[in-house]
């Protein structure tokens, strides 16, 4: 579906049913940007968020984040000072 459309520079939001290795790739080839939800279901690589965050600096894993509403639902998420979000 996304083959059909210019995605270079866009960002990319999935839930959890499609964060897969290989939809990341594709989207990083096609020059995409993309935030995937991360849930249970994939406990070694909600591990190795965990640990990506404690390299932040360590302490609380939001330490320097800004929480603004989620523009889709009323589910909140947060935003880097980079400009790039989680939920």
């Amino acid at each position: 579906m996304l083959d059909a459309i210019e995605i270079a520079g866009r960002v990319i939001t999935a839930d959890a049913l499609l964060t897969q290795r290989d939809l990341a790739n594709y989207l990083v080839e096609r020059g995409a940007h993309y935030h995937f939800t991360v849930k249970g279901n994939q406990p070694k690589l909600q591990e190795d968020i965990r640990l990506l965050f404690a390299q932040r600096g360590g302490g609380s894993p939001y330490r320097g984040l800004t929480p603004r509403p989620w523009p889709h639902r009323n589910a909140p998420h947060l935003v880097f000072e980079d400009g790039s979000t989680t939920t």
